[in-house]
C-alpha cells in the first residue's frame, strides 16, 4: 500500500483553544466574508459575514442566496484571517438571514507545502548541530521541536546557551538516515517557559537559502510527515 499527500496543501488542526478563540474573534472583528456550503459535494456555495463571537458561537449574516438551506444542520466553511486560510465543519442554526455557527468542532489551518511545519516527537532524534553564533565558534547539539521549509523551533537552557532575537546561527540539520543539511538562521522570537523558570523556546528562520536547498528541506519535511504520522507502504 502506498500513501500520498495533497499535491499542494495540508490541513493542520488548531489545537490551542486560546488561538482558536483569537481567530474567531479576529474574524468577527474584521467582518471578513466566509464561504459556506452543506457537506454534500454538489451543494451550492454561499457567503456569510461574521460580526460577533462569544461562548463558542459565531454570529453571521447571510449575504448571498442559500436556496433550500434547512433551519439547522452542518456547514462546511472556509475563511481567511491575516492572509491565512482556515477550514471547519460546524453545526449551525438559521433564523431569517441570521446564521449562528457552533464552533466546538475542530478548526484547521490550510498550509502550503513549502510552509508546512511538522512537530518532531520527543523520541525522534532530530538535531540542530550549531557551529557558530554571531560568527563566534559555539558547538552545541540541540533537539529540534518542529521543522518547516523556512525554519525550525528549538529549546535551549538559557544558563548554558542564552539566545536573543537577531542572533545569527550556523550549523547543520541532522536527522536519522539522512545526510546533514548545512543551514544559516536568524533567531526571530524567544519565549521563556514556566514563567521564566524553564527552558527557552526559540524560533529560527533560515536565511540565505538557495532554491535547491529549500526544496531539499521541504522534501525532508514531507518525508518525515509520511514516516512519523502517515506510515510507510
Amino acid at each position: 500500500m502506498s500513501y500520498s499527500l495533497p499535491s499542494a496543501d495540508i490541513f493542520t488542526r488548531i489545537s490551542d483553544a486560546s488561538e482558536k478563540t483569537r481567530l474567531f474573534s479576529d474574524l468577527a472583528g474584521s467582518r471578513s466574508e466566509m464561504q459556506a456550503k452543506k457537506p454534500e459535494p454538489a451543494a451550492d456555495v454561499f457567503v456569510l459575514m461574521p460580526y460577533h463571537y462569544a461562548n463558542e458561537r459565531l454570529n453571521c449574516k447571510l449575504i448571498s442566496s442559500a436556496p433550500n438551506l434547512p433551519g439547522s444542520g452542518l456547514l462546511t466553511t472556509t475563511f481567511f484571517v491575516g492572509g491565512e486560510k482556515y477550514f471547519m465543519q460546524s453545526e449551525y442554526q438559521l433564523a431569517g438571514d441570521q446564521v449562528t455557527l457552533i464552533t466546538t468542532n475542530p478548526l484547521f489551518h490550510l498550509q502550503r507545502r513549502e510552509d508546512y511545519r511538522i512537530r518532531i516527537p520527543a523520541n525522534y532524534k532530530a538535531l540542530l548541530e550549531l557551529v557558530s553564533i554571531n560568527s563566534q565558534t559555539k558547538k552545541h547539539s540541540i533537539p529540534i521541536m518542529d521543522l518547516s521549509g523556512g525554519g525550525c523551533r528549538i529549546q535551549v537552557d538559557p544558563k548554558f546557551l542564552p539566545l536573543k532575537v537577531q542572533d545569527h546561527l550556523k550549523g547543520h540539520l541532522f536527522m536519522p538516515d539522512r545526510d546533514p543539511i548545512a543551514i544559516s538562521g536568524s533567531v526571530r522570537h524567544v519565549r521563556m517557559e514556566n514563567h521564566g523558570r524553564g527552558p527557552q523556546t526559540c524560533g529560527i528562520q533560515f536565511v540565505g537559502l538557495t532554491e535547491p536547498l529549500k526544496n531539499r528541506i521541504i522534501a525532508v519535511v514531507m518525508d518525515l510527515y509520511r514516516e512519523l504520522f502517515v506510515g510507510r507502504g
